[in-house]
């Protein structure tokens, strides 16, 4: 059994999808199939949901996806703008704040590269943590 990534990123978009909606999504380590459940899921958990069989996706912030990532990329690529990044995250939106910054200074697309090679990156990373095929279409 190998998990396509693509369909294992759209899963941790799912339960990343903030803190309104109560969103799980389970991985079936036998067949690869990924079980969503939540608000507004229709969806029917396995009821053996709790056993080793299973394994819960994490989110993006449980994948160090979110303010150490845009921290990371500024300090690599723009060190220059590092404070005033930084302090966006002191407040709320933060992130619609950091990528306006970015259109400014011409970045966004620079940011939204790198934004998905970590993204697999982390996603390879936890699959091999956990013993979990992959297949990567990149």
């Amino acid at each position: 059994m190998k998990i396509d990534l693509d369909n294992l990123e759209l899963a941790v978009d799912f339960v990343s999808g903030g803190s309104i909606i109560s969103a799980e999504a389970y991985l079936d380590k036998e067949t690869g199939n990924i079980f969503y459940l939540g608000d507004g899921v229709d969806e029917e958990a396995p009821e053996n949901i709790n056993s080793a069989r299973y394994l819960e996706i994490p989110n993006s912030h449980e994948l160090n996806l979110g303010r150490s990532m845009v921290l990371e990329f500024i300090q690599n690529y723009f060190p220059e703008e590092y404070e005033l990044i930084r302090s966006y995250f002191n407040k709320r939106g933060a992130f619609s704040k950091f990528k306006e910054r970015l259109e400014q200074i011409g970045a966004l697309e620079q940011w939204y590269s790198y934004e998905a090679l970590a993204t697999k990156r982390a996603l390879k990373e936890w699959c091999d943590e956990n013993s979990i095929s992959y297949s990567d279409h990149t």
